[in-house]
């Protein structure tokens, strides 16, 4: 559940913010979970920015 409010925050910045934070999530959250990325999920997220 946490990882994937991590994902979830990660989709509109909160998460970490740097140049690498989508790869980071991508690698230690969103693939393990549901195999999918940051950016996927930003795509079908209705209230993504």
């Amino acid at each position: 559940m946490v990882l994937g409010l991590l994902l979830h925050e990660q989709v509109h910045r909160v998460g970490l913010r740097n140049q690498y934070g989508d790869w980071v999530v991508n690698i230690l959250v969103a693939y393990p979970i549901i195999f999918t990325t940051v950016e996927d999920y930003a795509k079908a997220s209705p209230d993504a920015p």
